[in-house]
């Protein structure tokens, strides 16, 4: 997985999951079996899901929302004195 992280610039690690464990605790499985949906989720530093995107035809707008949800969790909250 290294070598396809560097031939495409991934600047992190990607995980496997040859035995679908994550598969159903994300609960990402076709019916009948037939693959995994896509989703991205979007976890923060304390293992807390603040976004979680399923969308198999409007790619676009998947990629869109999910990076508006990076941004807006990597941004320091502005709090009012």
């Amino acid at each position: 997985m290294k070598d396809f992280c560097d031939s495409v610039g991934i600047p992190y690690e990607l995980g496997s999951d040859n035995s679908g464990e994550v598969c159903s605790l994300y609960d990402v499985r076709r019916r009948f079996g037939l693959g995994t949906s896509r989703v991205t989720y979007i976890i923060d530093t304390d293992g807390i899901v603040r976004g979680a995107f399923h969308n198999e035809f409007r790619m676009r707008r998947h990629v869109q929302d999910a990076l508006k949800t990076l941004k807006r969790i990597s941004t320091p909250s502005q709090t009012a004195v």
